[in-house]
């Protein structure tokens, strides 16, 4: 594990965890590790997810659909995304709520990505409920951004501690 590599931590729907080398998902992607525009490998587990066939990955570059993954049994994905561009991944699975991050890659140009960021998180997906109001599980769950302080790439707290709020509140008014 190279230990140059930046990553950060979290704790609710997204927990960021040790540094691991970045690449991208499939032979499609446009984003690659060569790429001298990468500057950030994304890298999310379903760790604490139960046996899902199927759950599907797809990223986003704008509204454009610029790649996609279904997981396997190791249930991982990842991602290397270009500097200066609006990201977003869309997680499904049959029986859960789909999952929703936005990322924005804007980077000053003397910010160093070699090597590139890390951002790795484990994604916890919710199972549909009959009666749950879902309203607010359709809004993404983090927003990641470089954070100028850390200089690292980061998630909003505030965004994801409002959010976690109204999804525990519509879970405890439909008795879960």
């Amino acid at each position: 594990m190279n230990l140059n590599m930046r990553s950060v931590f979290f704790h609710w729907s997204i927990l960021l965890i040790a540094c691991a080398p970045a690449w991208s998902q499939t032979k499609n992607s446009k984003a690659r590790i060569s790429d001298k525009d990468a500057c950030l490998a994304i890298v999310g587990y379903f760790d604490k997810l139960p046996a899902v066939k199927a759950v599907k990955v797809e990223l986003f570059l704008g509204s454009e659909l610029i790649d996609s993954v279904k997981t396997k049994t190791n249930r991982d994905f990842r991602f290397v995304l270009l500097r200066n561009k609006r990201y977003s991944l869309h997680i499904t699975a049959p029986g859960y709520y789909s999952r929703f991050l936005t990322i924005n890659t804007d980077l000053a140009d003397n910010i160093n990505t070699n090597p590139l960021f890390v951002f790795e998180f484990d994604l916890q997906l919710i199972q549909e409920m009959q009666g749950v109001d879902d309203f607010y599980l359709d809004f993404p769950i983090a927003s990641i951004s470089f954070d100028q302080k850390l200089k690292a790439f980061n998630f909003s707290k505030k965004y994801t501690e409002a959010m976690q709020k109204e999804v525990k509140k519509a879970e405890t008014q439909n008795g879960r």
